[in-house]
Parts: structure tokens; C-alpha cells; sequence
């Protein structure tokens, strides 16, 4: 049977305050640092003699762009009482019904209080205001997604949950009055509880190791690949010709994978989806890794937040709750990964002064393609109820539009798909069908025959993707090869004509599928 991969209502983060509560220069009462401790907030030193808070304000912001360019951002640093009200409210109603972000960094206040308040600074900046779960609650709304960046972090996370569960949810109560309000009532229950993210549990106190950078819980989740070198190299004391500073010039950007830096972190957003792949139930893996790109991000990178910052006896939470990952035998694989590109460091910033960059590329999602074809090998001996799901279809989906791998990644994904309907279920849940509806927009003939398969193999299976098609005219695509390649044979046949008659019949079974579901 198909399961329900597609999700019924897809909520898009498009909002985002990035509150930020540092005091620079000043400790909050209740914190002792120890003499040498980290100091680096958005990698940005906020001893710097010039204008630290912009710059930190500045890279934060990029920093989240970086995951979604495309969502409203406003910059609160430290933030007074009236400011945080008058623009959660305005963000709000600018939202409608879309999913706002509530980032909080309160390193420079005291720490949340046992019933979860915040502080924040009042307008003359010389008191410590608190700000309680339900003010702000009413003042965000729902949906709503917040990240935690402090100490006793949790303690916030419950009182919201509190009252959830108390049903004082301020649009809940507010929606039958309100009819701007109304929709959000009517959202699924799924849509209506918050999603958090807390760098700490209840009594836990923030990680102060000053090869770390201050904001670590946030660092993890907006710069995963910053951390995880960092933490390597941390880990790695043998391997003295390598520093923390060098790290910082591993060529490239996290942009473009034909890079050092690119690769790795490609590699890194790959196994931690593959961590997600095979711990996280279905449904919930769908809900947070395949509906929001925001979300999505900030969910895989807090599997690596937890996984870095156990190591410093610090338990990082999120709502809904994670199976444990920490331990996962991944972690191997990039920590295997991490320093195969950091021993080539040194040679690479050599090289990178002269302009003779030759750096050696992973092997890593060839070997996981071949990982793949070993498991497809494996599994024409065994019936489906004994086959257990390949853990490899998240790097088959990492691969799909790079033109390096993509005609190897479609054949073995129809190979997948021949075993039966639940194969084709399984690669939906992983979600294939953004990625192989760009592909109809190739123009590249290299893939045009397989791809055509795969869409057969799909639209047998799932007749749900047919008005998929519909949209922007992707049927064209089929249509276009019957009419280049229709033509009458004679004997003998050869096996380039026989594969030109088989995906004829493909693109002609696709379209019939699609006439006589089409009214």
C-alpha cells in the first residue's frame, strides 16, 4: 500500500526575529565564567575593538539566510520588552498563516527562570525584564518555530508545553472572535503545537570551552560544517598539523560542492538525513525533514548539536522529540570523511597561495551508490517482508541532480522501483519527487530514456502525481519523445531500437494513465 508521503497542508517558515539578549561587557548575576572560557558569538569576537553587536547581528542573520534566503528577517539585538511585543505581533499578521521563527540568544541575561520566563532589557537598558511563555505565546502565535539559545533552556520549552497541554493557547481560544485567527484554529492538530529547539536541559548550563565558540547550540545548527571540523580537530590531538585556525581556510563555500568546503558539507547534510533516514518514524520524518526548508535544516544540523554537544555533558532538546542519535555508526563515516578533507589541508592553503589547487575528491556517495547496488544484488534473493529498508536511498536523493551521479542514481532507483509498489512508497517517504520533477526540466539527453521509466514505474504506482504532471505542461516531456521517436522497424532489430521501443511504450503508458484520469 502507498502511504500518505505527500503532506495535506505544507506550512513554510517566512518569518524569522532573531532576538538576541548579549550585554557585551557585562555578566549576567547569576554566572561565574571560568578564566579562559569561549567568547565567540555568530564567529564574531565581541571584544572587538569595532561595532561587535553589528557584526554579530550581521553574520547571524546571514547566517540563517544562508539555510532560506527567502523568509523576512529582523534583527532584534538586545532586545527592550516594547520592541520584542510591538514586532512579534506585526510579524504575526504579516505571516497570516505561515511559521515564524523565534530565535533567542540570552547569553548576556539571566537565565530563564523555573517557570520558563525570559529576560529581555526594558527601554532605558538598565533593568532586566522578564517575558513569560504565554506573553509570548499570544504575541507569536501559531505556527510557530523557536530556538533556545541559553542555559536551563528547557525549562522554557515546558512551560510552553504547559500550556499547550492546558489548552491556553492564545489563537485557540482567540480564533472563533478573531476572524483573522480562524484559519490557524482550523489547522491540523499536527500544525498547532510548537516546534522547539533548546540548547539545555532544565539544570544544565551552556558548554564554556573556549575552542568553542560562545553560541555553540546555535553554530551547530546554522554552521554545521564550522563546528564539526572544529570538533575534530578537538578530538584528533594526533594530528598536530592541523589547527583550529586552519580550518577557517578550507577553500570554497558551502554553496558550490565542486569545493572543499561545499563537498563536506553536502557530505555532512547526507548522513545527518541518513541518521534521520533510519531512526525517525515515517510520518514524523516526513513532517520535519521533507515539508519545510527551514525546518528541515534546522532539524538535520540538531542532530549534529546533539551529537557535538553530549561530548561536553550538555543535552540539547527538541519538540517533537528525537530517538537518540548520538551514538548512530554514521558519526564514523564523518568523522572518516572530515579527516580525509583536513589532511589535505595544509598542501591545500599552500597551494591555494600560488593558485594550484589540487584537491582529491570524497569517494563517499559512490561508495554509497555502490553500497546500494550491493543491497539491490541482495535483494532479488529475498521476499519483501524480509527485506529491511536501504539506508542508502537518502545519498541516491543527494546525488539526483548532480550531474555527476545522476544517470547512475536514476538506474539504480528504477532497479528499486521494479521490486514493487512498496519500493516505489519507500522512495516518495524519502522524497524523491521534487528532485525528479526538476529532472522533466533537463534538457540533457543523457538521462531522458531512464527518467521516462522511472516516471512510468510512478504514475503506475501513485496516481495521485498525475495532476503533478499537469502543472507547468511536464507531460510535454513524454509527448516530445513519442514524436522523435515513433517510427516504423524492420528486421533486424537492434538493442538501441529495442530500448527506444521500450521507453516509447513507457512515455505512451504514462500519457494514457494521465487521458483517462483527466477530465
Amino acid at each position: 500500500q502507498l502511504g500518505n508521503w505527500r503532506p495535506q497542508e505544507r506550512l513554510r517558515t517566512v518569518s524569522a526575529l532573531l532576538v538576541t539578549c548579549l550585554n557585551l561587557g557585562t555578566d549576567p548575576p547569576d554566572l561565574v565564567k571560568p578564566a579562559k572560557s569561549s567568547v565567540l558569538e555568530a564567529w564574531v569576537d565581541p571584544n572587538a575593538p569595532r561595532t561587535p553587536m553589528k557584526q554579530i547581528m550581521e553574520n547571524l542573520q546571514r547566517q540563517f539566510e544562508t539555510i532560506q534566503r527567502h523568509a523576512r528577517y529582523k534583527a532584534l539585538p538586545d532586545c527592550a520588552i516594547e520592541d520584542l511585543k510591538k514586532y512579534c505581533v506585526q510579524f504575526r499578521r504579516g505571516s497570516k498563516d505561515g511559521r515564524i521563527m523565534f530565535y533567542y540568544n540570552g547569553h548576556g541575561v539571566p537565565r530563564p527562570t523555573g517557570s520558563g520566563d525570559i529576560w529581555v532589557f526594558n527601554r532605558q537598558f538598565t533593568q532586566y525584564i522578564p517575558v513569560s511563555a504565554a506573553d509570548l505565546m499570544a504575541w507569536v502565535g501559531t505556527p510557530g518555530a523557536y530556538i533556545w539559545d541559553c542555559s536551563h533552556a528547557m525549562s522554557v520549552v515546558a512551560a510552553f508545553q504547559k500550556g499547550a497541554r492546558a489548552g491556553q493557547h492564545p489563537q485557540q481560544q482567540a480564533a472563533p472572535v478573531n476572524p483573522a485567527l480562524i484559519s490557524l484554529a482550523l489547522l491540523p492538530q499536527i500544525y498547532r503545537d510548537d516546534i522547539h529547539f533548546a540548547a539545555t536541559r532544565s539544570s544544565e548550563l551552556l558548554p564554556t570551552n573556549p575552542v568553542l565558540p560562545a553560541d555553540l547550540f546555535t553554530s551547530c545548527l546554522t554552521t554545521p560544517v564550522r563546528v564539526a571540523m572544529r570538533f575534530w580537530v578537538t578530538c584528533n590531538p594526533q594530528a598536530k598539523n592541523i589547527t583550529v585556525e586552519m580550518c577557517e581556510q578550507l577553500p570554497g563555500s558551502v554553496q558550490d560542492r565542486r569545493t572543499p568546503l561545499g563537498e563536506l558539507n553536502w557530505i555532512l547534510t547526507s548522513i545527518t538525513d541518513t541518521i534521520a533516514w533510519t531512526t525517525v518514524p515515517r510520518e514524523l520524518f516526513s513532517r520535519l525533514f521533507r515539508q519545510d526548508m527551514m525546518l528541515s535544516t534546522l532539524f538535520r544540523n540538531y542532530i549534529l548539536a546533539d551529537h557535538i554537544m553530549r561530548y561536553y555533558g550538555v543535552h540539547p532538546y527538541c519538540s517533537p522529540e528525537l530517538p537518540p542519535t548520538h551514538k548512530h555508526p554514521l558519526w564514523a563515516s564523518l568523522d572518516l570523511e572530515i579527516d580525509m578533507c583536513l589532511q589535505q589541508l595544509p598542501r591545500l592553503i599552500k597551494e591555494e597561495k600560488r593558485r594550484k589547487r589540487r584537491y582529491i575528491s570524497s569517494s563517499y556517495f559512490s561508495n554509497q551508490l555502490h553500497a546500494f547496488e550491493v543491497w539491490l544484488q541482495h535483494a532479488a534473493t529475498v521476499p519483501p517482508p524480509g527485506l529491511e529498508a536501504p539506508d542508502e536511498l537518502p545519498a541516491v536523493l543527494q546525488v539526483l541532480l548532480s550531474q555527476q551521479y545522476r544517470l547512475r542514481s536514476l538506474i539504480l532507483l528504477y532497479r528499486f522501483m521494479n521490486l514493487g509498489p512498496w519500493a516505489v512508497n519507500l522512495s516518495m517517504a524519502v522524497g524523491i519527487f521534487p528532485y525528479i520533477s526538476k529532472l522533466l526540466a533537463s534538457t540533457t539527453t543523457e538521462i531522458r530514456e531512464i527518467l521516462i521509466l522511472v516516471w512510468a514505474r510512478l504514475s503506475a504506482v501513485d496516481h495521485a502525481l498525475h495532476p503533478e504532471l499537469l502543472k507547468n505542461n511536464s507531460f510535454t516531456y513524454f509527448v516530445s519523445y513519442l514524436a522523435n521517436n515513433i517510427q516504423m522497424q524492420c528486421a533486424p532489430v537492434s538493442d538501441k531500437v529495442r530500448l527506444c521501443d521500450t521507453v516509447s511504450a513507457a512515455s505512451a503508458f504514462t500519457l494514457t494513465i494521465l487521458c483517462r484520469d483527466h477530465e
